[in-house]
């Protein structure tokens, strides 16, 4: 025997128990179904009555207070009453003594809080009334001693007259000090005193109201300061100006100093020609003469005069200009710039007179980072112009880039014309204008022919009817590229859309795409070659099956290496280089890797489009299985529901497809629950930690303890059972509550077979004493005729009472296999 497990739970109804229903006793049997209800409420209700005891849980209102509180007043009045809310309380107050003994008198002093603090008896006046009484009466008739108020004696048995002669009188008064009264409203006529407000107000209006003249001569007389003196003033205020045109300054005149990027009219102050020749370096040094400086120390913002024989000139870093001999050499040199250990300066030296006599020959150089670099000479215009008037190279100087000014004819047109003349032949190149043709004309003396051969003509784009066309002669006329049709070869022709800076553009007009640039060669290689130092150059060759894009190892073309790009004739781009195809745009570059085990889809980061690659992986190949890998997620576009294809399928689509499923009943086969689950068995869990189930269970299966955890239903030996919901098959069920078992209400019957109406017969021995033989001992007698037979009697049909013996065990159970009963949180 023992009692039932009670749970701190509240159940929503206690179970009525029907006529029908059998006696089954047990942990969950029907007998015990309203007591197991009402314990659990009585649990339940103990919880919560012992949480309000101990003070875990405060109850919202009480009759009472468990605990009377003492309320006590303070300060001029004491009192105290206790109270502990199940009915009103009531102080009696004693109030502070002030020290005033209890009494009547004729006066009394009362502070703020209508206490009284002090308090004059009045001590009655002796012989009938006559005399002084002592202390102090409300009232009186006259004052025991007489007061003066304002040198009128008064002692209250009379009335006085007091003069105050502070106060002007009402009739005619004189008033002295700086009397003052309301000021009238504007235009008032009557008895009012009038302001000087009220006056200037009226002078104002008197004013302005007057004709032109005078408001002219007001306004004049405003401007000018009311000063009576004005034209002296002026005059002598005049005497001290300067003229505004070419005016003659004295003293110490100053201006504003205007910014250093100003270039104005305005007057240039000391301070702004200072800052403008420090900002260009100009500032800070005086002339110096020195015949043996160095110009590498020559001094920032001056100018030196340097003079010394020419072989020590290149000691002295000063500019070559003939043979390293003792002849003197002289130089102005001017050195600006910012000073400083990373000096940037510009040095500038103006050959006085040299050792081949030259004079003016300039030379400059510049300082960059604490370097020098070497001279350079300027050559001016009318040199390379008297160069060219004479025809000869060998005037010129070892330059390249030569520019020459050609005579201009009386019909506008240039002529230009530079000749070679060297014992070996002639050289000659010639630019003219001539009929609408330019001419290029190239001679070798040496060829045999002599005289001028047109070369490369050019008709402007002016002429409708001329052809565009240009001729390359050899040695003989056969030689030439002749009459390519409709073609350009120039940069920024009016064809090109967009020439982008190109410093040659080989394009054709013609409509069926013909034209252009060809190169024909038995082993046909298309070089662009980069002069920068250190550039790569880069060139295109074809052996007839492939197009290569090769790069030299940056010396203009003398190595190649291999090509690591080509071109098939079939269209197909092969790269030999692990890295292939970027795309660049925006912050971002992108592009295909093969390492040989995978083909990866690279990222470059933000802001390196042209960098390495970052450590995302978003897509790879394995190249022995082809075996796709995504590394960093996909997204995909959710299917419609119900959509059966081979298409994939996005966690919204597996979602919305299986539903949510939290707080899923789940059997597994195993003894711990798997991730994602707990096992059902009534524990008390964290509502934060499982707030996703504790969201849809709530407290249904018990409320922890009450304010962190809450309970699981305990599954453990249970068989699960569809929630009626109003069907009636198992009314009156709360859901989620237990219910124990049973079986359907029934009976048996049992009976046993009668044979009907039925005697028995029975038999027994005669008397063994005959008739008349008198008595004899049981036993001793003889038989006289054997065994005698007699019937009994029937009783009718009858039947009989069956006890049917139960078999089986406690509960009623379908075959069953035992699982593990978990809930998805």
């Amino acid at each position: 025997m023992t009692n039932l497990t009670e749970k701190e739970q509240w159940e929503d109804g206690v179970y009525q128990i029907e006529k029908t229903d059998p006696v089954v006793g047990g942990p969950d049997g029907l007998s015990n179904r309203q007591g197991q209800q009402l314990a659990n409420r009585t649990k339940y209700l103990k919880g919560l009555v012992d949480a309000l005891l101990s003070g875990t849980k405060n109850a919202a209102i009480a009759a009472r207070l468990a605990t009377a509180r003492a309320i006590g007043l303070t300060g001029d009045a004491s009192g105290t009453a206790n109270f502990d809310g199940s009915a009103n309380a009531s102080i009696t107050v004693a109030l502070a003594k002030t020290g005033v003994a209890a009494g009547t008198y004729g006066g009394v002093t009362v502070d703020e809080k209508g206490r009284v603090t002090a308090g004059a008896v009045i001590t009655p006046v002796a012989n009938g009334g006559t005399g002084n009484s002592t202390g102090q009466a409300p009232s009186a008739t006259k004052l025991a001693t007489a007061r003066t108020i304002n040198g009128v004696p008064f002692d209250g048995t009379a009335n006085i007259t007091i003069t105050d002669d502070s106060k002007a009188p009402l009739n005619s008064p004189v008033l002295t000090g700086d009397p003052r009264a309301p000021t009238p409203a504007a235009g008032d006529n009557d008895t009012s005193i009038a302001t000087t407000a009220f006056v200037q107000a009226a002078i104002a209006a008197l004013v302005n109201g007057s004709p032109e003249a005078l408001n002219q001569l007001n306004e004049l007389a405003a401007a000018l300061g009311n000063n009576p003196n004005y034209a002296t003033d002026m005059a002598t205020a005049l005497g001290l100006k300067a003229n505004s045109e070419s005016p003659t300054l004295t003293g110490l005149p100053k201006a504003p100093t205007a910014g250093i990027a100003t270039n104005t009219t305005q007057i240039a102050t000391t301070a702004f020609v200072q800052a403008v020749m420090a900002a260009y370096g100009l500032a800070g040094a005086a002339p110096v003469q020195n015949n043996a400086l160095n110009l590498n120390d020559a001094p920032v913002g001056g100018m030196v005069r340097c003079e010394d024989v020419v072989s020590a000139g290149a000691a002295l870093n000063w500019p070559v200009t003939g043979a390293a001999d003792a002849a003197r050499v002289a130089f102005e040199v001017f050195t600006h710039g910012l000073p400083g250990s990373a000096a940037r300066l510009t040095q500038v030296a103006t050959e006085i007179f040299g050792a081949s006599g030259g004079r003016g020959r300039t030379f400059v150089r510049v300082r960059h980072d604490a370097s020098w670099y070497a001279w350079r000479e300027f050559v001016f215009a009318d040199q390379l112009a008297n160069v060219a008037r004479t025809g000869k190279f060998s005037d010129l100087q070892d330059q390249t880039d030569h520019v020459l000014k050609g005579t201009t004819t009386s019909n506008g047109w240039k002529l230009v014309t530079l000749q070679n003349q060297e014992a070996a032949g002639n050289l000659s190149l010639e630019y003219r204008n001539h009929a609408g043709i330019t001419t290029l004309c190239y001679q070798g003396v040496n060829d045999g022919n002599g005289g001028w051969r047109p070369r490369w003509f050019f008709t402007p784009s002016g002429s409708a009817t001329a052809d565009r066309r240009a001729y390359f002669g050899g040695l003989n006329d056969q030689d030439q590229l002749e009459y390519v049709v409709k073609t350009r070869i120039r940069p920024g022709s009016s064809w090109i859309t967009d020439p982008s800076g190109a410093s040659l553009c080989v394009q054709s007009d013609a409509g069926d795409g013909t034209g252009g640039l060809s190169v024909m060669s038995y082993a046909p290689t298309l070089a662009m070659l980069d002069r920068t130092g250190n550039a790569k150059s880069s060139r295109w060759k074809t052996d007839g099956n492939n197009l290569f894009l090769e790069w030299d190892n940056g010396d203009n073309g003398a190595t190649w290496n291999p090509s690591l790009l080509s071109v098939t004739p079939g269209g197909e781009v092969r790269s030999l280089s692990q890295n292939a195809y970027r795309i660049v745009s925006g912050n971002y570059g992108t592009f295909w890797r093969n390492d040989g085990n995978y083909l990866w889809l690279m990222l470059t980061a933000s802001g390196d489009p042209y960098g390495g690659y970052n450590s995302l992986r978003p897509l790879s190949v394995k190249l022995d299985t082809g075996k796709v890998v995504v590394g960093n997620g996909i997204e995909m576009q959710t299917r419609a529901r119900g959509d059966n294809t081979n298409d994939g399928a996005t966690t919204a689509f597996v979602q919305d497809a299986t539903g949510t499923r939290t707080a899923e009943i789940v059997f597994f086969p195993s003894s711990s629950a798997p991730a994602g689950f707990l096992k059902a068995n009534g524990a008390a869990v964290s509502r934060s930690t499982y707030a996703a189930l504790f969201a849809v269970i709530g407290t249904n299966f018990g409320a922890g303890d009450g304010s962190t955890t809450f309970n699981l239903p305990d599954l453990r030996g249970e068989f699960l059972r569809g929630w009626d919901d109003g069907r009636g098959v198992d009314g009156g069920r709360a859901l989620n509550s237990s219910q124990a078992s049973q079986n359907l209400n029934h009976t048996h019957s049992a009976t046993a077979a009668n044979a009907g109406a039925h005697q028995h017969t029975m038999s027994f021995k005669q008397d063994r004493a005959p008739d008349g033989a008198g008595n004899a001992v049981f036993g001793d007698e003889a038989y006289y005729s054997g065994e005698a037979m007699q019937g009994t009697s029937t009783a009718g049909d009858h039947t009989h009472t069956i006890t049917v013996s139960f078999s089986g065990g406690t509960e009623s159970r379908p075959r069953n296999i035992a699982l593990l009963a978990c809930i998805k949180y």
